[in-house]
């Protein structure tokens, strides 16, 4: 009876003196940000050389186009970036 009180009290402590071995796994974060020629702004359309308000919506016009394209690739090379960076699994 004294004999298996003993081996029980010997593996605890074994058991408790193991669980200290343990390591857990170092978490690494690692912050990534875009090049800076990738957060570059985008251009702007000329100024309108009129007074009329065709000469305004035409400027609208323009600018909306120059920035859908600056936008288009903006994101093109982002996803670019992205696939360059991110680890392939």
């Amino acid at each position: 009876m004294r004999s298996n009180l003993l081996v029980i009290l010997v593996l605890l402590a074994a058991t408790l003196c193991m669980s200290g071995c343990a390591v857990a796994p170092k978490t690494v974060i690692q912050v990534l940000t875009p090049p800076d020629s990738l957060l570059q702004d985008c251009a702007h359309a000329p100024r309108p050389s009129g007074n009329t308000v065709a000469d305004l919506a035409q400027a609208v016009i323009n600018e909306r186009g120059v920035i859908e394209t600056c936008d288009w690739a903006d994101k093109a090379a982002l996803r670019a970036w992205k696939a360059q960076v991110t680890p392939k699994s």
